[in-house]
C-alpha cells in the first residue's frame, strides 16, 4: 500500500467523526487506533506491513535514525491472523522493539542520547551514574520483564506490621516519626524497593527535596534495576525544573526497564509541556507500542494531539481508552476540553457529568465545568459548580477552584463575596501566594490598605524569591507615597528576579520558560525605575501629581539601563 492510499484512508475516517465516541463501529474504531497509535494504517489491509513514511517523526539528529526508522523493520499481524496467533505476533513485534531498544538501534535512546545538554552533576554518584548511559550491546542477552516494577524481595509478615504501624504514624502527622520507622525498617530490608519508595514519598511531603535525593541513591545502590525509582527521581526533578538531568534519569529507568509504561507517559508529558511536541509523540507511540492496552498513555497522546490542532485524531484516541476504561475521570475531562474548544457544549456538559459521576472528587472536572458555564453566561450554574467542587476532597478544593471563583464574583462586582471566598480559601491554604496576591489587591480596591498589606507580607513569608510578590508589594507602597518601602521591595524583587533566572539557567530550563524569566527580571527592573532607583537625583511622578525626590540608589545590571533611560527621560 503506498504512502497516498494511507492517508486517503486515515482521511476516510476522520471526514465523518462520531458524535459518542463510545459508540462508534469496531472497524473504524480499530483502524484509527492503530493509525494513532501504531503509526500505520495499513496493519489491517496486508499480512506484513511496516510503517508508513507519513507517520516518521519531522526532526531527526544529524548521524542519528529517526525512531519510526528503528521501528518500520517490526511486522504487524494481517486481518487472516487468528486471535491467538494475533496476540503472539504483536507480542513478538514489542519484543523485537525491546530488543532493538536495547541494542541502541531505536530512535528514542538514539535521538535523545544525541542531544548535547550541559548537566552538573552534584557529586560523584550521580556523575559516575548518570554519565554512563550506553545500553548493552546488540549481542547481550535480554530477556523482557513481565511485570512493570520487578521487585524479588518477599514481604514477610514482620516488615508489613511495622509499615503499617508507619502508615499510622503519617496518618497522624507525624512525618518525621514515619520517616525514622522506615529507616528502621531499611536497615533489615534494603533490597526492597516499596520500602525506598516509601521513604523517598516521607521525605517529598517534608519537601526535603535534597533529603529525598539522598534516598534514591541509596536506593539504586541497593535496587538498581528497580525503574519505577528511577521515575521516581527523575519525576523529582522534572518537578524542580532540573529538565537536562531529568531526561538522563528517565532513560536509566528505561535501560532498566523498557516496558514500563509510566516511564514512557511522565517523559512525554515533561517533553510536551516544555513544547517539544514531536519528542513528545515519540516517546508516547512508542509506550503504547509496547503496552497498547495503556489508558493512560491514550490519554495523555491523546491530549498532545488535541494541542497539536488534531481534533479528530484526539478524539479516537480518547474514546480508544475509554472502550478500555469507561470510567475513568481524566478521559472524560480531557474529551469534555476537547469538546468545548469545538463549540460542542452539549458534548462536552456530558462529558464532565461522566467524569464526575466516576470521580466526585475530581477537581478539574468541576473547575472546567464551572468555567464553561461561566463562559457561557450562565452565572448561577457555573456558581453552584464552583461551590460543588470547593467541597471536593474533604471540603478543601483545590486552589484554582477557589480563585476562580473569587475572580467570578468580583468581575460581575460582588466584590463582597468575592472577599468572602478568598477568605475561607486562606484558612485551607495560608501560605498559598496567589490566593494572599489577589486578596491584597481587593483589599486595596476597597480601601483596606492594613489588610492589604498584611495579606502581602504574608505572600513574601510565603515565597520570599517570587520576583512578582516584591514588585505588587512595591506598587502598592508607591500608590501610599511609601517611597522609601517601595524602593526596598522593587531593589528586593531585581534581586530574586536575577536569582530565579540564573537558577533556570543552570537546570536546563526551556526557551520559552527562561523568556518568562527574563521578562520577569525586566518588568522588576521597570518598577524599580519608576520608584526613581538607579538615576542620582531621579525624580519620578508620585499619585496626585506630587513631585517626589528620591535618593540614588543601585541595582543590578539587568536593570540599570531600563533605570536610567526612565531617568533621563523624566
Amino acid at each position: 500500500m503506498t504512502h497516498s492510499q494511507t492517508r486517503s484512508i486515515a482521511h476516510a475516517c476522520s471526514s465523518r467523526p462520531s458524535r459518542n465516541p463510545l459508540h462508534r463501529m469496531s472497524g473504524r474504531t480499530v483502524l484509527l487506533s492503530t493509525l494513532a497509535c501504531l503509526g500505520t494504517a495499513t496493519a489491517f489491509m496486508a499480512p506484513a506491513p511496516t510503517l508508513p513514511l507519513g507517520l516518521r517523526s519531522s526532526t531527526r539528529t544529524a548521524g542519528t535514525p529517526s525512531s519510526c526508522a528503528a521501528r518500520s523493520m517490526i511486522r504487524l499481524p494481517g486481518p487472516h491472523a487468528a486471535a491467538g496467533s494475533s496476540v503472539a505476533l504483536r507480542e513478538a513485534a514489542a519484543n523485537q522493539l525491546l530488543l532493538r531498544y536495547r541494542a541502541g538501534r531505536t530512535g528514542l535512546l538514539a535521538t535523545s542520547c544525541a542531544v548535547k545538554t550541559k548537566v552538573s552533576f552534584e557529586n560523584d554518584f550521580d556523575r559516575e551514574t548518570l554519565s554512563t548511559l550506553s545500553p548493552p550491546s546488540a549481542g547481550t542477552r535480554f530477556v523482557a520483564p513481565t511485570s512493570a516494577a520487578p521487585d524479588l524481595v518477599e514481604e514477610d509478615s514482620s516488615m508489613k506490621m511495622r509499615m503499617a504501624e508507619a502508615k499510622e504514624v503519617q496518618r497522624r502527622g507525624d512525618l518525621k516519626g514515619a520517616a525514622l520507622l522506615v529507616d528502621g525498617i531499611l536497615e533489615d530490608f534494603p533490597d526492597h524497593g516499596k520500602v525506598w519508595m516509601r521513604r523517598f514519598k516521607l521525605a517529598q511531603k517534608q519537601r526535603a527535596f535534597s533529603e529525598a535525593r539522598d534516598v534514591i541513591r541509596r536506593a539504586l545502590k541497593h535496587v538498581p534495576g528497580n525503574a519505577i525509582l528511577w521515575q521516581a527521581w527523575a519525576d523529582l526533578e522534572k518537578s524542580l525544573g532540573r529538565y537536562a538531568v531529568a531526561r538522563r534519569l528517565y532513560r536509566k529507568g528505561l535501560e532498566a526497564n523498557p516496558r514500563l509504561p509510566s516511564l514512557y507517559n511522565s517523559w512525554g508529558c515533561m517533553e510536551r509541556d516544555l513544547g517539544d511536541v514531536s519528542k513528545a509523540r515519540t516517546l508516547l507511540r512508542e509506550g503504547l507500542m509496547l503496552a497498547p492496552n495503556s489508558a493512560r498513555l491514550l490519554q495523555s497522546l491523546g491530549v498532545l494531539e488535541d494541542v497539536a490542532g488534531n481534533a479528530d485524531l484526539s478524539r479516537s484516541l480518547l474514546g480508544e481508552g475509554l472502550l478500555l476504561e469507561p470510567h475513568n475521570a481524566f478521559l472524560h475531562h480531557a474529551l469534555a476540553v476537547l469538546e468545548f474548544k469545538q463549540g460542542r457544549l452539549g458534548h462536552a456538559r456530558e462529558s464532565l457529568r461522566r467524569a464526575l459521576s466516576a470521580d466526585k472528587d475530581h477537581t478539574k472536572g468541576w473547575l472546567a465545568w464551572a468555567q464553561l458555564e461561566e463562559a457561557a453566561g450562565n452565572v448561577n450554574v457555573a456558581r453552584e459548580k464552583y461551590r460543588e467542587g470547593c467541597k471536593a476532597r474533604g471540603g478543601r478544593g483545590t486552589v484554582q477552584l477557589w480563585q476562580s471563583w473569587a475572580r467570578m464574583e468580583e468581575k460581575g462586582g460582588n466584590e463582597r463575596a468575592a472577599l468572602e471566598v478568598y477568605q475561607q480559601a486562606t484558612k485551607l491554604y495560608p501560605r498559598d501566594v496567589r490566593l494572599l496576591l489577589e486578596m491584597a489587591k481587593l483589599h486595596e480596591k476597597r480601601g483596606d490598605i492594613h489588610k492589604a498589606l498584611t495579606a502581602l507580607e504574608k505572600a513574601v513569608a510565603g515565597d520570599k524569591y517570587n520576583p512578582y510578590v516584591y514588585q505588587v508589594l512595591g506598587q502598592m507602597q508607591l500608590r501610599q507615597l511609601r517611597v522609601d518601602a517601595a524602593r526596598e521591595a522593587f531593589s528586593e524583587g531585581v534581586k530574586m528576579a536575577e536569582l530565579r533566572l540564573r537558577s533556570m539557567r543552570g537546570r536546563g530550563a526551556s526557551a520559552k520558560q527562561l523568556e518568562g524569566g527574563k521578562q520577569q527580571e525586566q518588568e522588576a527592573a521597570k518598577s524599580l525605575a519608576v520608584a526613581g532607583v538607579g538615576a542620582r537625583g531621579g525624580v519620578v511622578r508620585a499619585g496626585g501629581g506630587e513631585m517626589v525626590r528620591v535618593r540614588s540608589g543601585r541595582i543590578g545590571s539587568a536593570g540599570a539601563g531600563v533605570a536610567a533611560a526612565a531617568a533621563g527621560g523624566g
